[in-house]
């Protein structure tokens, strides 16, 4: 994939990572928009997450902040919501931690890598 079409960053590891999180971003904008006549929160959900998007594209610190914070909540709740299931009905709980495992593996791995390249994102 061309670098052109990622955010302008040192790292290409950095670069894809982001341009992933502000996809996930922007997708969830596009939904929370599309549904606003059913659910008219997203007037004011929807608007944020673009913002979200639009931040960690150029490399925002602030939007780094968010989006750690919000992996962290996915990586620590995850798990434990997964324990403390109980849909009452009998619980198989290799095919529950294979539901969630790539989940978390992802946000261990976002975490990391945004840690990582903290330099390079900048104040607006």
């Amino acid at each position: 994939m061309p670098r052109r079409f990622v955010p302008e960053a040192q790292s290409e590891v950095l670069a894809f990572t982001v341009a992933g999180i502000a996809f996930f971003y922007s997708v969830v904008a596009i939904g929370f928009a599309a549904n606003l006549m059913a659910r008219p929160i997203g007037i004011v959900i929807a608007p944020l997450f673009a913002l979200l998007a639009y931040g960690m594209w150029k490399l925002s610190r602030f939007a780094r902040w968010e989006t750690i914070f919000w992996l962290w909540m996915l990586v620590v709740l995850m798990p434990i919501a997964a324990f403390l299931s109980d849909a009452g009905a009998p619980v198989y709980w290799g095919t529950m931690l294979a539901a969630i495992t790539p989940f978390v593996v992802l946000g261990v791995f976002c975490i990391y890598v945004l840690g990582k390249h903290k330099r390079e994102f900048k104040w607006p």
